[in-house]
């Protein structure tokens, strides 16, 4: 691409001289400019409003192209004083229009013509004599690409308003020329040395004679900022002026500029007819100065209400059968407003996915909705969303808003299904990666998509799983893909815990479910536990003496660790313990529940402290595991108690000191030994027939030294003495016995018996 793409080429000239002070007398009314409708196109009309626009606020328009008003001059040059604005001439159109066609038909950028030509000599030429002043900027701009007209004369507007590097500032002095007071406009494209070229220029000047009524009629609907765009001119508006100095009439051109020169008065100027719904009337007063006077449709008339769309995209289901597209007013009117409408296909196809439609839509007074409604094709079509659009056009009694075009989607109601392939899974949490499948009813032609959320159940984010978000696709022709997240395998025994999956958005399908649960099976083994008995000295032993005088004893149960959940466990006596559950000890019912956190609990053993004398007696003590729990131990010890008993052996005498019978009495059964107690043991005691006092021989009687034995409960035993009748007559005989050497036992007070065996036989 050429560099000229990027430099706008000048050239100014002004001609000053005696004709400018030349004074030329006119009555009033007399040489009135004719009133021609002249041939200006939008971008000269555009020229001339950029140019007006600066002599209207010189400092503004230094300031927006970023200079100061006199950059490049001596201070106070040009002042910040409003310009009057210039006005349309036809002949100094028509000289410069010639003057850009002629550059580039001939291949020459300058001030100087075909045939040497001044300028002013060719403003004289096209009619335009009896000047106090003229000059004439021309600028062009090119490039190998198709130019955008209407962006290169605002380009080269700016181009001549700043001049840079142009010595003098010529062009700028031009623009703000006090004296000027008409111009002619002209903007001509064509090739130039070889590229596409937009040849701007301006032939001013200023005559003696009337000022001028001059101004443009457009809407302002393109670029709502009250400046005139391209497009937006009004042609064939009537502008008719009545006042002091009488009526005057013209007509906008095609641009949208008029111009009327009138006497010096006040006046009201009407403008009326295409592009405005009703007659625009504006008040003026005009002295030795032109006088702008714009008619705006935007601002000036009341167009009516603004018509638009409700929403700038309606969706629906192909399954509907129609679809409603609203339409609004900005507010109520009067009179009924109507406006076009029309669908344009898209993705989706005018009849196969849904029915054209076309026509007007009314909107009767006081009502500010109203609805267009379209047919929509239920196809068996396995499609992905598709869409058209509804436009809305010729507005009457309103004008179009913001918003006059609408997007109609259409979803399909044949797309696949999604769900899980299990909507519940549990599993160890060793298995640090989850995997959901997720299952299509059918292949799709489109990519699928689905977005998916992974969130706390009971399971905590962070320290059970990662929580996560995101979207799963499943690519064309493919039926399946993994939903897929993290959990963390921590080393705490806790509750199985879960995590919801959330489904949503599916994108070319539809949600046959939404929702799965995944549980994480805890795999760690829960605390051990043991009884944790203390001796005196503090040292930790398995196995404690108490007395069963204590009435309780407490035994404290310790776990290896702190658990995340309750732990529940039975401590038991074991059937090798020799204490009797019920009459020795009673541990309390029930579970021991540890609470999470807690390593340490005591359970109160309740002690019988009886009045049996026995051997000492243990406790087996155990712990163990509660079957169907849902956090028990993994494993338990085992602890031994002994209960030392507090009550006194019993003593161990005869009943009786003395007693007799006869011989005849073979089994006399009165030689008694008792227990002061029961005891719960064996208790012994030895018996001995003392040769001493005793002077019954064994042939007399039968008796032996032996051993008494007590069983358990007993408290009462006879020596078995047995007596031999003999036939001799003799004296009485006694048998001295006595005890002693008692086991589980002490003497008593009665150690001695004197057995006397009395005769029988006759002398």
């Amino acid at each position: 691409m050429s560099l000229s793409n990027f430099r706008t080429f000048l050239r100014s000239l002004s001609v000053h001289g005696s004709q400018r002070r030349r004074s030329v007398a006119l009555r009033t009314g007399e040489n009135l400019e004719p009133r021609l409708l002249l041939t200006v196109s939008p971008q000269e009309q555009l020229f001339l409003e950029l140019i007006n626009r600066a002599r209207a606020e010189p400092a503004a328009e230094a300031a927006r192209f970023g200079i100061n008003l006199n950059e490049g001059l001596p201070a106070n040059t040009i002042s910040n004083t409003a310009r009057q604005p210039l006005a349309i001439n036809d002949s100094l159109q028509t000289a410069i229009q010639g003057h850009l066609q002629d550059m580039i038909d001939h291949d020459f950028f300058s001030h100087t013509g075909t045939g040497s030509t001044t300028s002013s000599q060719r403003m004289q030429s096209a009619g335009y004599t009896g000047y106090l002043i003229v000059g004439e900027n021309i600028a062009y701009k090119a490039t190998s690409a198709t130019p955008n007209v209407t962006q290169f004369v605002i380009d080269q507007h700016r181009a001549l308003f700043v001049d840079a590097g142009i010595s003098g500032r010529g062009h700028r002095l031009n623009i703000l020329e006090e004296d000027f007071r008409e111009t002619g406009s002209g903007v001509r494209t064509g090739v130039f040395n070889g590229l596409n070229a937009v040849f701007t220029g301006n032939d001013f000047g200023a005559r003696p004679g009337n000022a001028f009524l001059t101004g443009v009629v457009y809407t302002d609907t393109i670029t709502p900022d009250s400046f005139y765009t391209v497009g937006e001119q009004l042609g064939g508006v009537t502008v008719a002026v009545t006042g002091t100095g009488g009526s005057f009439n013209t007509t906008s051109n095609a641009a949208g500029g008029y111009r009327i020169a009138l006497p010096a008065g006040s006046y009201s100027v009407t403008f009326s007819g295409p592009g405005l719904t009703q007659p625009v009337t504006k008040s003026f007063s005009i002295g030795s100065q032109n006088v702008k006077v714009d008619a705006i449709a935007r601002l000036d008339v009341d167009s009516g209400p603004a018509i638009a769309f409700a929403a700038t995209t309606t969706t629906t289901n192909e399954s509907a059968g129609t679809v409603t597209v609203t339409v609004n007013l900005s507010r109520a009117a009067a009179t009924a407003v109507t406006v076009g409408y029309a669908t344009s296909s898209g993705t989706a196809k005018s009849g196969s996915d849904f029915t054209s439609a076309s026509g007007r839509l009314t909107f009767n007074p006081g009502q500010t909705s109203a609805s267009i409604v379209i047919p929509i094709t239920d196809d068996t079509a396995m499609e992905p969303v598709e869409q058209f659009t509804v436009s809305l056009s010729a507005p009457v009694g309103g004008v179009l808003g913001s918003q006059t075009t609408t997007t109609v989607s259409i979803a399909d109601n044949d797309l696949p299904q999604i769900r899980f392939e299990r909507n519940s899974l549990s599993v160890s949490e060793r298995t640090t990666t989850a995997k959901f499948k997720l299952l299509m009813s059918t292949a799709y032609t489109q990519p699928v998509t689905v977005s998916y959320t992974v969130q706390s159940g009971s399971a905590t984010a962070g320290s059970d799983f990662i929580a996560a978000s995101g979207t799963v696709t499943i690519a064309p022709r493919r039926t399946s893909q993994y939903l897929m997240f993290k959990v963390i395998n921590d080393r705490s025994d806790e509750d199985n815990e879960t995590v919801n999956i959330q489904l949503t958005g599916a994108v070319n399908a539809t949600l046959a479910e939404t929702s799965a649960t995944y549980t994480i099976l805890d795999d760690d083994p829960g605390p051990s536990a043991k009884f944790d008995f203390r001796l005196p000295t503090g040292a930790a032993t398995t196995r404690l003496t108490v007395d069963e005088g204590a009435g309780t004893v407490q035994v404290p149960i310790l776990l290896s660790a702190p658990s995340s959940r309750p732990v529940v466990l039975n401590v038991e006596s074991s059937s090798r313990s020799t204490a009797t559950h019920g009459l020795d000890f009673s541990l309390p019912p029930g579970v021991v529940t540890f609470a999470p956190g807690e390593v340490r609990k005591i359970v109160t053993m309740n002690l019988t402290d009886d009045d049996i004398d026995e051997k000492n007696e243990t406790i087996q003590l155990a712990i163990t595991a509660v079957s169907g729990s849902s956090s028990t131990i993994s494993r338990g010890a085992s602890g031994m108690l002994t209960i030392a008993d507090n009550d006194p052996p019993p003593s161990v005498s005869f009943t009786t000191a003395a007693a007799s019978a006869n011989e005849s009495t073979a089994n006399p059964g009165l030689i008694i030994v008792r227990l002061s107690a029961a005891s719960t043991q064996k208790v012994s005691v030895r018996f001995t027939v003392n040769r001493t006092g005793t002077t019954a021989s064994t042939s007399d009687f039968v008796l032996r030294s032996g051993t008494l034995t007590f069983l358990p409960g007993e408290t009462q035993k006879t020596i078995p003495l047995v007596i031999r009748n003999d036939s001799i007559h003799e004296d009485p005989e006694q048998i001295s016995i006595s005890l002693s050497s008692p086991r589980y036992a002490v003497l008593g007070g009665l150690l001695s018996h004197l057995f006397t065996i009395n005769d029988d036989d006759p002398a």
